[in-house]
Formats: structure tokens, C-alpha cells, sequence
């Protein structure tokens, strides 16, 4: 199939990329921009140019006094429910997460923020929230921080002027 795939492109089967998102679809519109719609329940999974399936994961980790920053810009104009992995800062809990963990459970560029603390976001503004909430208290104590990944793209995140948030 990669092969069927990459020969009309001019592309050999080591350059092509085949990332596939069954969780979400294009289903109507709103005026120009196209509303995102749950196709299914199926889990979205992205596949490397490695040739290894990425599935969504969940980050679990902590913040405390001194160690405040998640360590990642978000945009919130690529998907009407998800936050967007806009680019990834050299410290902070996603790269201490990265460091430690293979491959498939590193957050990357373009990957969705579909949920925080086990709580699914209805809109962007509650889960900033939530992650601006847990920093506020990390002031005071240890806290723990749950961020449920989605894989995404490296296009995806091409975020507009004013609507990109970096918690570094």
C-alpha cells in the first residue's frame, strides 16, 4: 500500500509518511472553517516513517516548587476541541517525559491535548484551565499533571498570530 502510495508522489517508501485518524473526520461547515466531527470510537493511530504505529498515550507526570513549567507552546485555532502541540520547549515536564520514555509515547510536533487530568475538554478554555490550575498550586506543593495525547501530524500546528499559548 505505502508503495502504491509513494509512486505517483515521485516519492520512494522511506520519504512517505502515512498518518491515518480514524477518530475524526470533516463532516460540515460553518461559514469558511470546517467543523471536526467524531467519525468513530476507533483510537487514532499514526504511523513513522520508521515504520512503528504511534496510539494516543497519556503523559503522567508532576509539578512542584521550582519545577512549575510544562515545557510546550500550544495552539488553540487547529481543532474546535483539542489543543495542539505547537512546538516543544528544551525543559519542562513533556521534555523530562520525553527523555524518558521510547519513541511512541514521546510527545511531538502537531500531536492533539484531547484531555487533562483525566477530564475531557468541552472547549479549549476549560483545559487551559485545568493546566493553568495545576501550575498556580505546584506554587505551593508537588502536582500531579495528566495529559491525554492524541498523535498528530508535523503540519498540523500552524498556528495563526495571537493563538498560541507556550508554557515554558
Amino acid at each position: 500500500m505505502l508503495e502504491m502510495l509513494a509512486n505517483p508522489e515521485g516519492l520512494d517508501n522511506e520519504t512517505l509518511t502515512l498518518h491515518v485518524r480514524p477518530g475524526i473526520g470533516r463532516q460540515r461547515r460553518t461559514g469558511s472553517r470546517p467543523i471536526l466531527q467524531p467519525m468513530s470510537n476507533d483510537q487514532a493511530a499514526k504511523m513513522t516513517e520508521g515504520g512503528t504505529v504511534r496510539l494516543a498515550f497519556t503523559v503522567d507526570g508532576t509539578l512542584w516548587p521550582g519545577n512549575m513549567n510544562l515545557g510546550v507552546a500550544i495552539s488553540v485555532d487547529d481543532h474546535p476541541s483539542y489543543l495542539t502541540v505547537e512546538s516543544l520547549c528544551s525543559s519542562g515536564l513533556i521534555a523530562h517525559w520525553n527523555d524518558t520514555h521510547v519513541e511512541e509515547e514521546r510527545v511531538c510536533r502537531g500531536d492533539f491535548i484531547s484531555c487533562v487530568n483525566d477530564r475531557a475538554g468541552t472547549a479549549h478554555l476549560e483545559m487551559l484551565n485545568q493546566i493553568d490550575d495545576a501550575q498556580k498550586l505546584s506554587i505551593r506543593e508537588t502536582t500531579r499533571l495528566r495529559l491525554r495525547i492524541e498523535p498528530g501530524g508535523p503540519f498540523i500546528g500552524q498556528c495563526k498570530a495571537g493563538r498560541r499559548l507556550i508554557f515554558c
